[in-house]
């Protein structure tokens, strides 16, 4: 029989220091986890902003090729109408 219980007193808690250990130990998971999780989105913001630039390049040269398409179908109307 402890000695609490002879007394009728509360038992004696866990120490606190594994109890803070513990609590730490986890903690220290949790932040290595959220850290996980913050270079994980910061990698597909950077992908999703690497695509952005990307689609903004093939508009761009879709543009490009747009004019240079009327451009060549204007000198053809023209040379059509040349050797007609």
């Amino acid at each position: 029989m402890s000695s609490e219980r002879l007394f009728g007193i509360v038992e004696q808690p866990e120490p606190t220091c594994p109890m803070i250990d513990e609590t730490l130990a986890r903690m220290e998971k949790i932040r290595e986890h959220v850290s996980e999780v913050r270079e994980w989105g910061q990698e597909w913001k950077d992908k999703a902003v690497e695509f952005d630039d990307e689609l903004d390049k093939a508009k761009d040269e879709i543009l490009d090729l747009e004019k240079k398409i009327s451009q060549l179908e204007k000198e053809l109307a023209e040379a059509q109408k040349v050797l007609a």
